[in-house]
């Protein structure tokens, strides 16, 4: 995180520079180009007063609108860059064959690429809103033979911040309840802010219906939004904070982690050791980090925190960071653990973070259903 300012302020430079310069390719003698220029130096002085001068703006309406901002000139240099990859194609082709493509990628492609990265962005705001309930089924001989299928819904990266609605945190809690879980799971990153335990968006929480507990783990934007204000929070909203500790749920063991960012951590491998038993373990943990260590004493691993990526193609950026695709993997085991295989799963997240975008990348709420082996069609 230390040079993450930097970082993030380069490449918000480049990408809105990049956009700039293509603007005056396509309307050179516009003030179209800067109708766009000054928005974006005003966007960059923001964005280095927050980091290098610790300016917070907290008003919802400011906040919004920064992150709208940052979405559209995401999806818009997404338009320019697949226009300019086009056209580095037609020259190449032009190069060897001598078919003369370029002539139809000239200053009209680089409005319509424009024209396009606005039609991105509405997409990028109807998908991310459009939050999917997606079915998982496990099979497992360490469920108890002729137990009843148990219901398990996964929330993860919620993000909640000063402009999240309330109507917004209702409504993922409605759509999740009209699952009928048995357990709720939250995999951490809930907030971008600090929340009062008895505020409205705890007494939303609170509503969320589960009658065999409700679960949450922290993940570093929870650190990052001050961990005893954030654990007050889930303490005020009912969920149950799991910190390197396993409780009984129903028919299964839930082992719970903190992000490898939260002081004083305790490990996977120390806290699956924790109150071992011969049943079915889930394990949970914010971000997909998988210790070869820990293969074959967990049954099943649910993660979020890489959304997938948000926006394709992050990813591609996304699965070479940490190995294992969006979905379900199989792990396979050494030998001579207790279980040949373990499951992780790797969630979208129910939200976004930041630019309230995405692409291709559909944000979702998991219910598993995990049934006994001999149960199975």
């Amino acid at each position: 995180m230390r040079y993450f300012p930097h970082f993030f302020l380069t490449l918000a430079v480049v990408i809105h520079l990049y956009v700039f310069l293509s603007l005056r390719r396509g309307w050179r003698l516009s003030p179209a180009p800067w109708l766009f220029f000054v928005p974006a130096v005003a966007f960059i002085a923001v964005q280095a007063a927050r980091f290098f001068w610790r300016w917070r703006p907290e008003h919802p309406l400011a906040v919004t609108v920064t992150y709208y901002w940052m979405g559209f000139v995401i999806m818009m240099a997404l338009a320019l860059l697949f226009r300019d990859a086009l056209a580095l194609l037609a020259w190449m082709t032009d190069s060897v064959a001598g078919l003369h493509l370029g002539q139809y990628l000239g200053r009209r492609s680089v409005r319509i690429a424009v024209y396009a990265g606005f039609l991105l962005f509405a997409y990028g705001l109807y998908e991310a809103w459009n939050i999917r309930v997606r079915e998982v089924e496990i099979v497992s001989p360490r469920l108890p033979p002729g137990s009843a299928p148990l219901r398990l819904a996964f929330l993860t990266d919620l993000h909640f911040d000063r402009s999240t609605r309330l109507s917004t945190i209702q409504r993922i809690v409605d759509m999740t309840n009209r699952q009928r879980p048995d357990i709720v799971i939250v995999g951490g990153d809930v907030v971008d802010a600090q929340f009062s335990p008895d505020g409205p968006q705890a007494r939303i929480l609170r509503t969320l219906q589960a009658p065999s507990g409700k679960f949450v783990v922290v993940g570093n934007h929870d650190v990052y939004s001050r961990l005893p204000v954030f654990l007050a929070f889930m303490d005020g909203s009912g969920l149950t904070p799991l910190r390197g500790e396993s409780v009984r749920a129903g028919d299964i063991r839930i082992v719970g982690v903190d992000d490898p960012q939260t002081p004083g951590r305790r490990g996977i491998v120390e806290a699956l050791a924790r109150g071992e038993d011969g049943g079915f373990t889930l394990l949970v943990s914010h971000r997909p980090e998988v210790r070869e260590e820990a293969l074959g004493r967990f049954d099943l691993q649910v993660s979020g925190h890489t959304h997938g990526g948000q926006v394709w193609p992050f990813s591609y950026v996304s699965r070479a960071l940490f190995r294992y695709p969006q979905g379900l993997s199989v792990l396979p085991a050494p030998d001579g653990r207790p279980r040949g295989q373990s499951f992780l799963y790797i969630a979208n997240g129910t939200r976004f973070w930041g630019p309230p975008v995405r692409f291709l990348m559909p944000p979702e709420i998991t219910v598993f259903t995990l049934r006994p082996e001999r149960d199975s069609p």
